[in-house]
Order: C-alpha cells, then sequence, then structure tokens
C-alpha cells in the first residue's frame, strides 16, 4: 500500500509541479488585483456551494459503495449509484439556473465592502463559471467510482494530462484575453478530464449509465443518509470561507489575491496527500473494517500515517526554510509590490505550519468515517470550524490577514487530539508512533527556521531553494536514523543498490 500511496504522490507531485506553474504566470499577468480577487470570489462561490451541498456525500461515497457492494452484490451497488448521479445533476442543474439568476446575492455576502462597479464585475465572472459546478461534480463522483474498482492512478494520470492542457491555455490567451482566459482554462480542462474519465468506465466496463433514467429518489437514499452528519460541518465550513473572504475584502484591495497565493503553495501539496487518503486510504480502510481484519486495519492505517508525517516534515521544513525565495522566485516577475509579497512570505509560513493540524484532522476523521463512526467525524469537524470562525473574527482587528493561518491549524488540530480517543483499533504502538514521528516533523521544521533566520539571505532565489532542499533532505534523513523510523529500512535497501 505504501508503494501504491508513493507512486500516487509522485503523480500528484508532477502536477504539484504544473499547479505552481500556473501560478506563477497567473501573477505575472494579473499579480494582485481587483480582476484576480473577481475571479477567486467568483470561483469560490461555486466552491462554496459545491462543498455544502455535495462534499458531504463525495467523501462517504466510496465506503458506503463497498459497504453495499459487499453485503448486497456489484449490481445492487451499482443501481443506488446511478440513482444518486441522476439525483445529484438534476438538483445541480437547478442550482446553476438560481445562480445565473440571481449572482448579486452571492456577491454581497462574500464581499459586502464592493462598490457598484466591483459587484458589477463579480456578477458577470459569478455567471461565468456557473456552470462548472455541473461538470465539476459529475467528475467527482466518476473518479471516485473508479477508486471504489481499485483504478487510482488512471484518474491521477488524466488529472496530470488536464493540468498540463490548462497551463498551456493559460499562456496562449491570458496576454491577448487577460482574466477571462482563466475560466476557459478552466472549463477546457474540466471537460477533457470528463471525457477521459468516462473512456475509462468504458474500458473497465463498469456499466454505470445502464438504465439510467429508470433510477429514483428512494433507491440514492441510503447514500444520502450516510453522508447527513457531514453536512452540518460542510456547512459551517464553507460558512468560515464566506466570513474569510468578507473580512479580506474589508483589509483592502488584493488581499483576496495575496491569501490565495499564500495559501496555495501548502494547499497544493497538503491536497495532494488528503486526496491520497481519500481516494486510497477510505476504500482499504472500509473494505478492512467490513470484512472484521482488524489487524489489517491498523497495519494499512498505520503505513500511510507515517507516510503523512514525512511529507508533512517536506511541506513545513521547505516552506519555513525559503518561504521568501520561493515567493520572490515565482511571483516577483508580476506586478506585485514589496509588500505584498513580503506578506505572501509570512503567510506561507504560517500556512506550511497550519497543515500539521490538517492532516492530523482528515486521517483521524477519515479512520472513523471508515468505520462507520462518521457522526463523531461529523461533530469534531463542527466543532472545528465553529471555533475557527469565533477565532477569526475577535482576533482580525489585531492580527489582520495572518489570524487565518493561526485559526486555521489550531482549531482542526484540537479536534484531531479529541477524534484520536475513539480511533476503532485499541493500539499503544499509535502513540509511540505519533510522539515519534511528530518529534522528527518539529524538529525539523525548527531547524529549517535557523537556516531561514541565519543561512537564507544569499544569492538568487534560486540558489536559496537549491541549499534549503539540499538541507532539508540531509536533516530529514538523518532524523529518521536518530529517530529510528521504519523508513530507515527503506532508505538503507535504496542505498544499497546505488552503492556497490
Amino acid at each position: 500500500m505504501r508503494k501504491q500511496a508513493s507512486f500516487i504522490f509522485g503523480i500528484r507531485v508532477v502536477r504539484l509541479a504544473f499547479a505552481i506553474l500556473n501560478l506563477s504566470f497567473s501573477a505575472r499577468y494579473f499579480g494582485v488585483s481587483l480582476q484576480r480577487d473577481v475571479w477567486l470570489l467568483a470561483l469560490n462561490a461555486i466552491v462554496i456551494l459545491d462543498i455544502a451541498v455535495w462534499a458531504p456525500l463525495n467523501d462517504t461515497f466510496r465506503a458506503k459503495f463497498l459497504f453495499i457492494k459487499a453485503k448486497d452484490g456489484e449490481a445492487k451497488a451499482l443501481l443506488h449509484t446511478r440513482s444518486l448521479l441522476l439525483v445529484i445533476n438534476l438538483i445541480t442543474c437547478v442550482l446553476v439556473v438560481l445562480i445565473m439568476l440571481f449572482p448579486g446575492v452571492i456577491g454581497q455576502l462574500l464581499a459586502p465592502d464592493y462598490g457598484e462597479h466591483e459587484q458589477i464585475t463579480l456578477k458577470f465572472m459569478i455567471r461565468i463559471v456557473a456552470p462548472s459546478f455541473l461538470i465539476n461534480q459529475i467528475t467527482k463522483i466518476l473518479i471516485s467510482i473508479l477508486n471504489t474498482y481499485n483504478s487510482f492512478i488512471i484518474p491521477e494520470i488524466t488529472g496530470f494530462i488536464t493540468q498540463v492542457f490548462t497551463l498551456v491555455v493559460i499562456i496562449t490567451l491570458a496576454p491577448s484575453i487577460g482574466i477571462i482566459s482563466l475560466a476557459i482554462s478552466y472549463y477546457a480542462g474540466l471537460i477533457l478530464l470528463l471525457i477521459m474519465l468516462l473512456v475509462q468506465l468504458k474500458k473497465r466496463n463498469i456499466n454505470l449509465f445502464a438504465g439510467i433514467f429508470s433510477a429514483n429518489l428512494r433507491i440514492a437514499l441510503p447514500f444520502f443518509a450516510f453522508s447527513l452528519p457531514f453536512f452540518l460541518p460542510h456547512f459551517t465550513s464553507q460558512i468560515n470561507v464566506i466570513a474569510e473572504k468578507s473580512l479580506a475584502t474589508s483589509a483592502a484591495i488584493g488581499s483576496v489575491s495575496i491569501l490565495d497565493y499564500a495559501r496555495k503553495f501548502s494547499d497544493i501539496p497538503l491536497d495532494v496527500l488528503i486526496g491520497i487518503l481519500v481516494s486510497l486510504l477510505v476504500p482499504v480502510l472500509s473494505l478492512k473494517f467490513s470484512t472484521g481484519m482488524m489487524k489489517d486495519f491498523f497495519e494499512a492505517f498505520k503505513k500511510i500515517y507515517q507516510f503523512g508525517f514525512l511529507i508533512l516534515a517536506l511541506i513545513i521544513g521547505l516552506f519555513t526554510g525559503c518561504s521568501g525565495a520561493i515567493v520572490d522566485f515565482l511571483y516577483k516577475k508580476g506586478n506585485i509590490s514589496a509588500l505584498s509579497l513580503s506578506k505572501i512570505s509570512e503567510l506561507t509560513m504560517g500556512y506550511s505550519w497550519a497543515a500539521f493540524g490538517i492532516f492530523l484532522y482528515h486521517i483521524y476523521g477519515l479512520s472513523l468515517l471508515s468505520s462507520g463512526k462518521g457522526k463523531l467525524f461529523a461533530v469534531y469537524g463542527t466543532m472545528a470550524q465553529l471555533v475557527m470562525i469565533g477565532m477569526n473574527f475577535y482576533f482580525f482587528k489585531d492580527y489582520s490577514l495572518y489570524i487565518f493561518p493561526f485559526s486555521l491549524g489550531s482549531s482542526h488540530l484540537i479536534a484531531a487530539i479529541v477524534m484520536a480517543f475513539y480511533f476503532p483499533v485499541r493500539n499503544n504502538g499509535l502513540l509511540i508512533i505519533t510522539v515519534k514521528y511528530s518529534l522528527v516533523v518539529l524538529v525539523t521544521g525548527f531547524l529549517m527556521y535557523l537556516l531561514h533566520i541565519y543561512l537564507s539571505d544569499f544569492g538568487t532565489p534560486i540558489l536559496v531553494i537549491i541549499f534549503n532542499v539540499i538541507a532539508l533532505k540531509l536533516i530529514l534523513v538523518a532524523m529518521i536514523f536518530i529517530a529510528r523510523l521504519e523508513e530507515r529500512t527503506i532508505i538503507l535497501k535504496y542505498l544499497k543498490k546505488i552503492v556497490p
């Protein structure tokens, strides 16, 4: 399982590189501007609605599909899925029509301080991106279905191809048509992804669409019932997003873009890691739990758990050691002021540390979901969002944008610690693993911070980045051996192959 996770991670890292290139070209063409703020707000409007309405189903689909398949067989599971897909499409179409008719309601929620001109621009962009709601949701369900059939690699390769295609569209069109190029590239990537996923379903003989119009709501109800507890945490999470955007727009023009540029650095690799947890860990753990293989359940969890900590060490170490150099290298070529670059750099470091709490929250929450304790995940997820909203409103006047990464990381860490007490398998080794790997992450991050203070201010940004990458690798390998982690055997085997 660790090899499969590593392979998927490798593909997603390549996708990450293209996503960062996408960011760099966005900075070159659009910088920190009202144009890009409006694009981000409009896209966030659709993402907020998507997550609030359908994320609970997307998160729980894999587990419920496998439970139905194990109990009633593949044909029954596919029948339930056809019904679910039809219901989702019908409801989403209605919502898209409502968004197109009343974009001003969403605009006022996300940017209450915008004037008439800004609101008109925002409403136009909301109408442009609204139809993507339907396409995006269909692709998510199709990827989930392929995952339940142990097809993890093809969806990732498909996503990589669309990422490359999207970048080409931006580079080609941005100089001539401006911000609309982002919308065109977004749609082009979604449509290409949808086509390739449909081809994969056909190749694997998954008869998802046979008899689709005979489906009905009653047959889809088990998926809705299973995901029902998760509507509250996802709903509150989107209230939090609305509150964050509203607070950011009250600060200054460009603040939304500053937050996006900063958060993307840690979000992209973290999304890679969370994506592995959802697409790989949930199906495997659900299968182990439904068949009573609790020892295998723990072993599968442990492998991904340890793998995740090492990825965290890389994320935190890299963006702690050279966030300024990375920001300068990618964004300084655009029309972004030195003050904005400095804020992006500081926020990037903060968001990288927030990844620690987010990872633990997701992996413990998904372990509860896979073992039929989804209601607990929902309860503590809601609590995390409410704590974050309270912190943001209470401390925003004093700390401005800097409160967002702190509230994000701390609220999710608290929820993760509580959920850890409900872990499905009682095993004292889990606490020892958590302490050892957490110390490796924290010490690695601290040592990289010392390098950031004393040794990072030399040469060009690219030299600083190269130096920090080499230093991070050496520090992490040293920590693996000092803490006597399991991964040291893998390193030794690799060294024996390359050293005669």
